[in-house]
């Protein structure tokens, strides 16, 4: 089934309805007014009430943050110019950050999710271009693991003008998907250009699954299983020379396999001795007026002289193994010369005949997710019939400033340093040569892409652009706009003194774990709450004075009387926190997941912790943020929670009121921000509605809910911190685009100024701030956007 992206006219939206149907219990709260007018009374009035509409004339601009790459990057090509694809045209595809554009050869990049609306959308199993049709690229997504249902085949073509793929259409639905993102085994993953092969003269595109290869019409999104059904297949490859002739392998055991007849009734010959068990790429090439096969293998599941190596068929009897040579070489230029590690994998190959027809170019990676193994990374040779001598990119000159000599250092060698390509934690899937020029070549990797543009002598990363880091919040401070800080799945605590406009600086992150949240204090003291990433466990609430200069920070939860909790390991995640002020006396107030919410009156060692009273339980089970604020110089504290609904406190925090009840499992949505150009104003979202809160700081609030019927899927939301103008993120759903709200006057009429940078930078937004300096930060489900213009 397509979705319905097909509608034509819809690209700039505020239309359709959206969202999960996963608000429940009653819109009132004890102790205040619940006014749920939606469109009524001036509140929630359509874009045309009162302000000019926004869109692509609105003078937004959107762009990523400085912390790029950091992200494993499954799969990318680059656009062929003799089919008529823009000169510069490449793609990159990450586990689930979604794809990264490129329109100058890698230099910059941009992502490009527009019309993924869900996290399996944006795990990246294959790209290719189009063989046939201008700047036409092809998207295979998929679940982590290959099984369910959620995996799709995707069309997008490059919008020349707003340098985006302008909406990504769906094809088709497969049962099954490629073993992308965080699947066992994780390395190597079955995913890569490989994955996709395209035979659009007769009107379908190959697909290589955990079960088997799949053929897809591309005309009408008709697909079946064409061969291999419950093998692991790691690459499709179509004969150059024959189109009713597929090359497959597969791991596990699997092997290589030759099927003919592929338009008619397949029949398969398979190889798989030795290291070809676990066969992990293919790359054809035509040598001589004949078809050639190259084969990089792994492991293999029994002993064999040539396990882990790259093999080659020469074009006779396909299952016989006297035709097949080890092309791995021997003595001190041999590809596995320098290898000390046990679990490497060759995963990735590309292969091209130079001009004469005599030689042809091999380029291969491999894939072991060993950090302490050193030896080749990624490695090639001229093959003209001689035994393979292989050059090395350890022995190559491998420069880690981003694209060129005279670029920054890229953050991540200074942070984890084993992930340079020449490094024991490198690992790729997806090497390119450049199809225009046989000397430029790419890796597409972990944790970004590499190029070179001289046949290997030199090596940069060329990660300028991508947002691909899963992220979950970003905070400017009030008193100095140019610096920002961001909690990270990844890598916890990233903090900037250029408002993000440069890469980060080093990490002095206090733990390695997931940062879930950021709180500012009445100081500017910052507050990050920390936890595991899968277990409730390791959780911290850590606090510093000046985390952009120098000193420590400082575990609140095991600091001060009345630890809540005994050890860090007994911790649960601390997902949301607030920093106020009682009389002489900091106060902190920590959400624990499934823990309840805990408060410390004074930091450190002089602190004394207490559980607040609240109504009913409140320990959220979800491994989602709470979100809080507090006065600075007040002692009014608001708390949204998912599992019971939104708290307020008049006495920082020791006694809370209940306001409005609900609850929500939909991920990545809930936000609650304080307006303070009026007093008492605070605005905040669940899943599917919007609301204001007036008369905030007394006793007795009152709730509006506001933004309807426009804004149907609200997921985060920030006001300007001295005009206070609201800005709304929407999710991207199934029938909606993640469009952007404004409004100017306190929520009463609203202004679309989406863009299709906006649109193009992800499915979901988790969190919103403004800074002092007009900047609006974006934690998205991947990486960090900057929005300028409003």
């Amino acid at each position: 089934m397509l979705r319905a992206w097909m509608v034509v006219g819809l690209a700039l939206g505020g239309w359709g309805c959206g969202g999960d149907d996963v608000v429940s219990g009653a819109h009132t709260g004890a102790g205040g007014t619940t006014s749920a007018t939606g469109g009524a009374g001036g509140q929630g009035a359509s874009s045309t009430g009162g302000q000019s509409p926004g869109g692509a004339d609105a003078g937004v601009e959107v762009d990523t943050s400085g912390i790029w790459g950091a992200g494993f990057q499954n799969a990318g090509d680059v656009a062929d110019v003799t089919v008529g694809h823009v000169p510069g045209l490449a793609v990159s595809g990450a586990d689930v950050a979604g794809v990264h554009l490129s329109a100058n050869g890698g230099d910059d990049w941009f992502p490009n999710n527009t019309g993924l609306t869900t996290t399996n959308d944006t795990r990246v199993a294959g790209l290719r271009f189009s063989a046939t049709v201008a700047n036409r690229v092809y998207l295979f997504s998929s679940t982590a693991n290959g099984q369910g249902t959620d995996n799709h085949f995707w069309r997008g073509d490059y919008d020349i003008d707003n340098k985006t793929i302008a909406l990504w259409t769906e094809i088709a639905a497969l049962p099954k998907g490629a073993s992308a993102g965080n699947a066992p085994p994780n390395h190597p993953r079955q995913t890569g250009r490989k994955m996709i092969a395209l035979d659009e003269g007769n009107d379908v595109a190959y697909l290589g699954t955990v079960d088997g290869v799949y053929a897809v019409v591309l005309s009408s999104g008709a697909r079946s299983q064409l061969a291999l059904a419950g093998e692991a297949v790691t690459s499709v490859e179509i004969d150059p020379l024959s189109d009713s002739v597929l090359f497959a392998t597969a791991d596990q055991g699997g092997g290589v396999h030759r099927i003919t007849g592929v338009h008619a009734t397949p029949s398969v010959t398979s190889y798989s001795p030795g290291a070809l068990a676990n066969a992990q790429a293919c790359r054809a090439v035509v040598e001589n007026g004949a078809t050639r096969l190259y084969v990089a293998t792994g492991r293999s599941v029994s002993a064999s002289s040539n396990a882990n190596s790259i093999l080659r068929w020469n074009g006779a009897g396909f299952g016989a193994i006297a035709n097949w040579s080890d092309m791995s070489g021997s003595g001190p230029t041999a590809l596995n010369a320098d290898e000390t590690g046990t679990t490497n994998t060759w995963a990735g190959i590309d292969a091209i005949r130079l001009p004469g027809d005599l030689t042809t170019r091999l380029l291969v990676s491999h894939s072991g997710n060993n950090m302490g193994a050193t030896g080749t990374k990624v490695g090639w040779t001229d093959y003209d019939g001689s035994p393979p001598a292989w050059e090395k990119v350890t022995a190559a000159v491998t420069d880690y400033r981003i694209s060129d000599p005279a670029g920054p250092s890229w953050w991540l060698s200074e942070n984890l340093g084993s992930l340079m390509l020449d490094k024991g934690g490198f690992d790729s899937v997806n090497p390119v040569i450049d199809p225009n020029d046989a000397t430029r070549w790419y890796v597409f990797g972990r944790s970004g892409m590499w190029r070179t543009r001289d046949a290997g002598a030199f090596w940069h990363p060329i990660v300028r652009g991508t947002a691909v880091t899963t992220s979950w919040a970003i905070h400017p401070l009030a008193s100095d706009s140019a610096k920002v800080g961001v909690a990270d799945v990844d890598w916890t605590w990233l903090r900037s003194t250029d408002a993000f406009e440069t890469q980060p600086m080093s990490d002095n992150a206090p733990v390695s774990t997931v940062g879930w949240n950021l709180a500012e204090g009445p100081s500017g003291t910052m507050v990050l709450t920390v936890g595991e990433r899968d277990a409730n466990a390791g959780g911290g609430c850590w606090t510093h004075a000046d985390p952009w200069g120098s000193g420590n920070w400082t575990n609140e939860v095991l600091s001060g009387t009345a630890a809540p909790w005994p050890t860090v390991a007994a911790t649960p995640r601390c997902t949301g926190a607030a920093l106020t002020q009682d009389g002489t006396h900091e106060v902190l107030i920590a959400a624990f997941q499934g823990g309840s919410v805990r408060r410390k009156l004074g930091l450190g060692n002089a602190g004394s912790w207490s559980t607040p009273t609240f109504a009913t339980t409140v320990s959220n089970t979800q491994k989602q943020q709470r979100v809080m604020f507090a006065h600075n110089d007040a002692s009014v504290v608001w708390l949204l929670d998912p599992s019971s609904g939104l708290w307020q406190s008049t006495d920082t925090g020791e006694t809370w009121t209940s306001r409005q009840t609900f609850s929500f499992t939909t991920p990545f949505t809930g936000h609650l921000r304080h307006s303070p150009s009026s007093t008492g104003v605070y605005y905040f979202c669940v899943p599917n509605e919007l609301w204001k809160i007036t008369d905030g700081d007394s006793s007795s609030p009152t709730l509006t809910q506001i933004g309807a019927p426009d804004i149907v899927a609200p997921s985060a939301l920030a006001v300007h911190p001295t005009s206070g103008h609201v800005v709304v993120a929407e999710n991207a759903t199934q029938s909606s685009l993640p469009n952007l709200w404004h409004s100017i006057d306190g929520g009463g009429t609203w202004a679309d100024v989406t863009v299709p940078r906006w649109q193009a930078i992800g499915w979901t937004i988790k969190y919103l701030s403004w800074g002092a300096n007009d900047t609006i930060y974006a934690a998205m489900f991947s990486g960090y956007a900057k929005v300028r213009g409003l």
